[in-house]
C-alpha cells in the first residue's frame, strides 16, 4: 500500500481540504488576483515548513530576496537564522537591471526562449 506523503502549509483549513497537505513531489500553481494572499499563503508555507526542519526553495519573481526576508521578520517570522535550510533563487533583480550576485548565489539573468 502506497501511502501519500504530504507538505502541511500551516493553514489548517486548507490543510484540512488538502488531505494533510500538499502532496510531496508535486509542483503547484498559486494564481488569484492581486492582493488575495498569494505572497502571505507562500511565506507562511515556508516559514512553517522552515519551523519543521524542513528545507525550502524560494523562487523570488516579485521582490528582491533581502526584501522578502525583511517583511517577513515584520510578521513574526524571522528566517534569517534558518539560511542552512533554504535558498533564494532571485529572478527579480534582472528584471529592473540590479546585479545581487553580491546577495544570492542563485540568480537567474535573462530568459529566452
Amino acid at each position: 500500500m502506497m501511502i501519500n506523503k504530504r507538505i502541511e502549509t500551516g493553514l489548517k483549513g486548507l490543510d484540512k481540504l488538502l488531505q494533510g497537505g500538499i502532496p510531496l513531489k508535486t509542483i503547484v500553481l498559486l494564481s488569484g488576483a492581486p492582493g488575495s494572499g498569494k505572497t502571505t499563503m507562500v511565506r507562511q508555507l515556508v516559514y512553517h515548513n522552515l519551523q519543521r526542519g524542513l528545507k525550502c526553495i524560494y523562487i523570488a519573481t516579485s521582490e528582491s530576496p533581502s526584501n522578502i526576508i525583511k517583511e517577513m521578520k515584520l510578521m513574526n517570522w524571522d528566517i534569517s537564522k534558518k539560511q542552512n535550510q533554504f535558498r533564494f533563487i532571485d529572478a527579480y533583480s534582472w528584471r529592473i537591471a540590479k546585479n545581487s550576485r553580491k546577495e544570492e548565489k542563485y540568480q537567474l539573468s535573462s530568459i529566452t526562449l
